[in-house]
């Protein structure tokens, strides 16, 4: 089982000390295997789950196209996203945690993430 991607999701909205939703870090897996982890207030919960060929395919395809991407997106609240693609255990891409508004692909790998953390 190699890494593929760790993809970090961060808060930064408005935020109240012991309910509010401060991250979410998924690590994927050659596998299909979907490690996440989500911090809310003072409690992590950990869990993995399968993930289906076909959204690892269309995570590979954004984060693709993404790689020539280097736009920078202003901003003060909401969320940021850090991207971090493996080959063979090595950082092929790396996108630094950073607002993602506009940015097609990496919209997209966000959805599927957000989505598939709802089923």
């Amino acid at each position: 089982m190699k890494i593929l991607f760790k993809i970090e999701h961060w808060n930064f909205g408005e935020m109240f000390v012991g309910v509010s939703w401060e991250y979410t870090k998924w690590d994927i897996y050659d596998d299909l295997t979907m490690n996440v982890e989500t911090k809310v207030g003072n409690n992590i919960n950990n869990y993995t789950k399968k993930i289906s060929q076909e959204m690892l395919d269309e995570i590979i395809k954004n984060a693709t196209i993404a790689h020539d991407i280097d736009t920078i997106v202003d901003g003060c609240d909401g969320t940021a996203w850090k991207f971090e693609q493996y080959n063979n255990d090595q950082i092929i891409w790396d996108r630094k945690l950073s607002y993602i508004f506009g940015i097609k692909p990496l919209e997209k790998i966000a959805q599927l993430l957000v989505d598939e953390e709802k089923e």
